[in-house]
């Protein structure tokens, strides 16, 4: 039985569960066994009395272990539900990581975009300068010419 428990509390620990009370109330539980079990092998050399006592104490002990059962299904409620937002979260990491990644695509091709608008800027720079040089001369040679 505390095998068993350990094991269960190390998987729990694995899903970052919080169980504190519930091993609290499971080492309780599994104390209370014990003890109904010692009970159970004195039970021949008892008298009437220690032998009521201890039917007292072995009723309360289930009063515990309805309260251990309680803590365990609400623990196994927490851990699906903390599956399902661990599921949710991937989907959604998911989609943020393909999000980015068309994100980045988008700036490769803006970037394209704009280098080719900037060298085509140059371009009409340098052409607007000779056609600028060309009105000049033109210009110049008129004057000349009257």
């Amino acid at each position: 039985m505390v095998r068993q428990a350990n094991t269960t509390f190390r998987y729990l620990k694995g899903l970052d569960v919080d169980y504190g009370s519930f091993y609290q109330d499971v080492k309780e539980h599994i104390k209370h066994r014990c003890d109904l079990q010692d009970a159970e092998r004195e039970e021949t050399t008892l008298s009437l009395s220690a032998l009521q006592k201890n039917y007292e104490h072995a009723i309360h002990s289930a009063g515990d272990v309805g309260h251990t059962q309680e803590e365990l299904e609400k623990a196994k409620e927490k851990r699906e539900t903390l599956k399902r937002q661990i599921e949710d979260l991937k989907k959604e990491v998911a989609h943020i990581e393909h999000e980015e990644e068309r994100l980045k695509n988008e700036e490769v091709k803006y970037k394209e975009v704009h280098e080719a608008a900037k060298a085509k800027i140059q371009e009409l720079g340098i052409q607007l300068e000779a056609a600028q040089a060309k009105l000049t001369e033109i210009e110049e040679r008129k004057n000349a010419a009257l």
